[in-house]
């Protein structure tokens, strides 16, 4: 929790957004609330709690349409859908993997306690085991 003496003036405040939201456009990003809130070295609640106006600002903002001088080219969103997607299907991938690792070693785990049960069954049971390795000369 950010302590009365952390939070910046409204002063600065109004020129972190301000800042914020003339480079927007030149970064081809939109304005965001959390990178002012940690540009002034705050959390994003804290900020949207002491600055309220400010964030609804922003918000606006960033719902408003792009100026068409600052839209990606078709190429380049195609680009950027695709990396997303092989991101996304790499995070999968490997959240797979972990469960297949962790499936295996549980079949091993079942296994062993089946041999082991088995095994206990066939002592209290009295069962002779047949070894069919063996042959009578």
């Amino acid at each position: 929790m950010s302590r009365a003496t952390d939070i910046p003036t409204l002063e600065q405040a109004r020129c972190a957004v301000d800042n914020a939201l003339g480079d927007a456009p030149r970064n081809g990003h939109r304005p965001s609330v959390l990178a002012v809130a940690r540009q002034l070295g705050m959390s994003n609640t804290t900020f949207r709690r002491h600055f309220p106006d400010l964030a609804h600002e922003i918000g606006e903002a960033r719902r408003a349409p792009q100026p068409q001088l600052f839209k990606r080219s078709p190429a380049e969103a195609d680009q950027t859908r695709l990396a997303a997607r092989n991101a996304k299907l790499r995070r999968d991938n490997r959240r797979l993997r972990e469960h297949l690792g962790l499936a295996v070693t549980n079949i091993r785990h079942l296994t062993l306690t089946v041999h082991r049960l088995r095994t206990e069954l066939e002592v209290a049971s009295n069962v002779t085991r047949i070894d069919g390795s063996r042959r009578a000369d």
